[in-house]
């Protein structure tokens, strides 16, 4: 073997660096379950006002004022926009999770005991040694003690120009900066071997590597919007409050509406808008202060003359002026 002079760490000195500095795992990313999800979808206040909605629409649907279909039409919305993008986002959540867990589950070829073994990445610890080669995915942060690299560090830098990875020029080299992409002593994890075969010696693990640290950022980065996102759900409950307004003043002014009118005159067959608005202008002018409006099962109609009949609808004035 190249590097039979390499040992490695014992069980002993392995289970010391374990407990002194821990071990190569990284926290997994907290998923919301399903029905948590589907509850905070349902704090939208543009879910709010549908539901609202659904309730007049069905109210009035049930008493024969509305249509079924349009209650329908509602909750069907409230479905989609809830239950199935709920379902969607916990999903690729999953599918997500289950991927880095695979990708945590990759195995190395580590030095230990004198032997060239291979471990779990999230096994390694610091002081280890470990045998790269092309196509290995670097475990954690070091140093090259042994060969020549070069490495892709495109899921840290976004480059996916290979850098060449030396050995230092003296074996207790101390960086000036542990975060340097640029020094070509050092290895990262999260990069990947390109080319070559060396030896790398950890001196970091777990969180505490700049992958690690990344991927903690991450995970704060969900708890803590984004300022476009703030400005969002801004004009959002911007929008909802005035459509909260618009739809209290609407749902008022239907109901003073039918109390005034009375049903009849609001749902009765033949009336369109033209009577209605022709009813509503006698109401105001005719049955309070002229002698051509008058009273008919509750509602304001007019006559054509003081001495004619009460007209309640369009076809009845049509009709009689046929006559």
């Amino acid at each position: 073997m190249k590097f039979k002079d390499i040992k490695g760490l014992t069980d002993k000195e392995v289970e010391v660096s374990r407990k002194s500095y821990g071990d190569n795992s990284l926290p997994p990313i907290a998923i919301e379950s399903f029905f948590d999800k589907l509850k905070e979808n349902f704090e939208d206040p543009i879910i709010h006002i549908l539901l609202v909605a659904l309730v007049f629409t069905g109210i009035l649907a049930f008493l024969g004022y509305a249509d079924w279909l349009e209650a329908i039409g509602i909750a069907v919305a409230v479905f989609l926009a809830t239950v199935v993008s709920t379902f969607s986002e916990y999903k690729n959540e999953s599918s997500f999770r289950a991927l880095q867990e695979q990708a945590s589950r990759v195995q190395n070829n580590v030095f230990r005991n004198g032997n060239l073994t291979k471990i779990f990445a999230s096994e390694i610890v610091k002081g280890d040694y470990v045998l790269l080669q092309a196509g290995d995915k670097i475990p954690a942060d070091g140093k090259l003690m042994f060969g020549e690299l070069s490495v892709i560090q495109a899921s840290l830098t976004g480059e996916h120009d290979p850098v060449r990875k030396y050995v230092p020029p003296k074996k207790d080299y101390v960086p000036n900066d542990s975060s340097d992409f640029l020094d070509e002593f050092l290895c990262f994890r999260g990069s990947v071997v390109d080319d070559g075969e060396g030896v790398l010696l950890v001196d970091t693990v777990g969180t505490k590597t700049y992958y690690g640290k990344l991927h903690d950022a991450m995970r704060e980065g969900e708890e803590r919007e984004s300022p476009l996102k703030v400005k969002l759900s801004d004009l959002a409950d911007n929008i909802s409050t005035f459509g909260y307004i618009g739809a209290t003043s609407i749902a008022v002014s239907f109901f003073i509406q039918t109390i005034c009118y009375g049903p009849r005159l609001l749902f009765r067959e033949n009336h369109d808008l033209r009577l209605i608005c022709k009813l509503a202008s006698c109401f105001t002018r005719c049955c309070n202060s002229s002698n051509f409006g008058c009273y008919r099962d509750r509602c304001c109609c007019a006559r054509r003359s003081s001495n004619d009949d009460c007209y309640c609808s369009l076809f009845e004035h049509e009709k009689a002026a046929e006559g």
